[in-house]
């Protein structure tokens, strides 16, 4: 199942170049392929995300068809430029999505619709929520600690000090 948000603005950023620097302005360690024009970009985006390969769907989308399908959503203003960002169910890839995406939105005074929330954010707000993405741990490492917590536990929800954890990180 993809994901996506959508990224509306009334300026397109001219070159990778420049949705790299909106990005490094920012703070994260995401650097996005520059190897295809950024007018041209359609379908996978590869980046790199603390150094692992990754990446997202990114496309100019035309806004009128995009607004005319939220007729429920009030956008705030009639906006230019849609752009698409969307991610299977890999983390990174929405780590990656969301930091481009509100770089990108930041860069552009543009803002963020989430679709899965039915939210829009504003660039600042958006890139709080990149931030919240990248800083949370991947949810697989969250359920095998509690999955350890909760065999530790005896029937009274005390420690019976029998558990034993090892935890492999990896570093990205």
């Amino acid at each position: 199942m993809a994901m996506e948000l959508w990224v509306l603005s009334n300026r397109s950023l001219n070159s990778m170049a420049e949705w790299q620097s909106a990005i490094d302005t920012a703070g994260f360690p995401l650097t996005l392929s520059d190897e295809t024009p950024i007018e041209r970009v359609s379908g996978f985006l590869p980046a790199r995300l603390r150094g692992q390969q990754t990446g997202f769907e990114c496309s100019q989308w035309p806004t009128e068809e995009f607004i005319q399908g939220l007729p429920m959503i009030d956008l705030g203003q009639k906006w230019k430029y849609a752009l698409a960002l969307r991610w299977r169910a890999d983390f990174n890839e929405l780590r990656a999505a969301w930091i481009a995406g509100s770089a990108y939105a930041q860069a552009t005074d543009g803002i963020v619709f989430d679709g899965q929330e039915g939210k829009i954010r504003d660039g600042a707000e958006a890139q709080k929520t990149a931030r919240q993405e990248y800083d949370a741990p991947d949810p697989n490492v969250r359920s095998a600690v509690e999955n350890t917590k909760m065999n530790d536990e005896g029937d009274n929800g005390e420690s019976t000090g029998d558990a034993r954890l090892t935890i492999s990180v990896r570093v990205f």
